[in-house]
């Protein structure tokens, strides 16, 4: 994994751990939109792994108009269970 991605994950580790149990901060590499997972803290909230696409987030995030300067903040997302 590279540097830069390392330091993000500390910073979902601090996100997740501020939150609770049931806040997930998962870290992308958009580079690679097949699996661009490359760190989930709490991915028991969601079921999210390291290796999976981005497609959620394409659709419902960076599509969405509240995406502005390469970031997205405080969204929701419900599972069906």
């Amino acid at each position: 994994m590279d540097a830069v991605f390392k330091r993000y994950c500390q910073i979902a580790d601090v996100v997740a751990e501020t939150f609770g149990p049931r806040c997930e901060a998962v870290v992308h590499d958009l580079s690679q939109p097949e699996n661009s997972v490359v760190y989930v803290a709490n991915g028991n909230v969601t079921g999210r792994a390291v290796g999976q696409s981005f497609d959620h987030l394409v659709r419902q995030v960076l599509m969405n108009k509240d995406f502005k300067e390469d970031r997205a903040v405080n969204y929701m997302f419900e599972t069906p269970d």
